[in-house]
């Protein structure tokens, strides 16, 4: 298990729910870079930060990353950085997570 920081939320093993709320994390991250001067926007946005950071360790961010990649976008800024975050995620997790990946799913990994 990752340590996480106080009050930082449990993650969920629901590829849906986490997706929601990895979403929900970058939307905070995003909106507290736009009005840095609220301190409660701050502190909001330290938790999604940590949020985000410690879900890059895990299992799903595979699947989670992969369907974010996957989801239709505009050009909106923050689509532009849910795409990159998902793509930086599932880059590092190649680089020193893939044994957390079945074998017979490397192909599809490499297709994708």
């Amino acid at each position: 298990s990752t340590l996480r920081p106080p009050n930082i939320p449990d993650h969920s093993d629901d590829i849906e729910e986490e997706t929601r709320r990895i979403k929900l994390a970058l939307s905070t991250v995003f909106t507290a870079q736009s009005n840095p001067t609220n301190n409660e926007v701050l502190s909001a946005r330290d938790v999604a930060d940590a949020y985000l950071t410690s879900f890059q360790q895990l299992p799903t961010a595979w699947m989670v990353c992969d369907g974010l990649l996957r989801e239709e976008t505009n050009v909106a800024i923050e689509d532009e950085a849910k795409r990159f975050f998902a793509a930086q995620t599932l880059h590092s997790k190649c680089r020193f997570d893939i044994h957390q990946l079945p074998v017979e799913s490397l192909p599809s990994l490499r297709e994708s």
